[in-house]
């Protein structure tokens, strides 16, 4: 059934097929900026699509999120630098 969410989990621990399909989309929700999907998708002018699009990545990461059981991708919330990493700071 769509939207079992049990069932989903369950084929995520089972399948491993099934669990690097979710890994590879966790991995790529990782690496989206909304902000910046914001602003490119604003060039486009059609704010319909804009929408479309970011509500289809919001519910994404919701469902990728609730099948792998994590609050954050990968269950690490995102790293803010203040400067830059340490290898590479000029501050």
């Amino acid at each position: 059934m769509v939207g079992d969410i049990e069932r989903l989990r369950e084929a995520y621990r089972e399948w491993p097929l099934f669990t690097t399909f979710i890994d590879n989309i966790e991995m790529s929700i990782s690496k989206i900026d909304a902000r910046i999907a914001r602003l490119y998708l604003a060039l486009g002018d059609r704010s319909e699509l804009s929408e479309m699009v970011l509500s289809e990545m919001a519910l994404t990461r919701k469902w990728v999120l609730d099948i792998t059981g994590n609050k954050w991708p990968f269950g690490e919330p995102p790293r803010t630098w203040t400067c830059y990493p340490p290898a590479f700071a000029v501050c």
